[in-house]
């Protein structure tokens, strides 16, 4: 007796909607939720007691995060956290108190991420028993080798992670195929214009990221 797909709720309407994009679905939800971190942290928690206290623990963002932070163009929020943050760091330096300068704690923008993907890993695996998913996963970019490992490991029916690998199979063999296809075009002896291979070393780079920073666009 086949177990049917559990209900669908929010997030699998975000998945399903994000497997229309160029990209890993998976990454391009965690990018969108850190955009949202980086942006409610600079409006309204800059002066968070409790989110300062995390920073100091961290020593600050992750450069994947303090690249976002410059996105945002938060001059004066970004002047605020590090202003405090180097007076900490000073204070280290000269002992004055008896903190390292290693990191003790994760940077906030990565726990962030970390949770998002775990979210969307899970609602992957457990609705990829539906034959809609499915054929909207086959049709889409799919995913990037990070989360294509991680939904793989969550998938407890072997029969779904073999349909999930056979379907990845076909992505990543055409890729390489148009990658090959891309190189000979490049040699000076060619005459044939580009066609869709003319972005697959841009879609390599996101087909083979992996999940441990918000995944940005190639």
């Amino acid at each position: 007796m086949s177990v049917p797909p559990p209900e669908r709720s929010t997030p699998f309407f975000e998945l399903w909607d994000a497997l229309a994009e160029p990209d890993c679905p998976i990454c391009v939800l965690a990018r969108r939720r850190a955009r949202q971190f980086m942006e409610n942290f600079f409006y309204e928690h800059v002066n968070d007691a409790a989110l300062r206290s995390r920073l100091r623990e961290s020593l600050g963002f992750s450069p994947e995060a303090l690249q976002m932070a410059a996105e945002i163009h938060d001059a004066l929020g970004t002047s605020i956290l590090y202003a405090a943050l180097s007076a900490d760091v000073a204070r280290r330096l000269r002992g004055e108190v008896a903190d390292s300068l290693s990191p003790a704690g994760a940077c906030p923008l990565a726990e962030t991420v970390r949770s998002t993907e775990a979210n969307y890993v899970d609602t992957f695996a457990r609705h990829y028993r539906a034959a809609d998913l499915q054929a909207r996963h086959a049709e889409s970019f799919g995913l990037c080798l990070g989360h294509l490992a991680q939904v793989l490991a969550a998938l407890s029916d072997k029969s779904l992670r073999e349909r999930l690998r056979c379907a990845e199979a076909v992505k990543y063999a055409r890729l390489g195929e148009e990658l090959d296809l891309f190189e000979a075009k490049n040699d000076y002896r060619n005459h044939e214009p580009f066609g869709a291979e003319v972005d697959a070393w841009q879609r390599a780079a996101r087909k083979f990221r992996r999940p441990e920073c918000p995944g940005r666009p190639a």
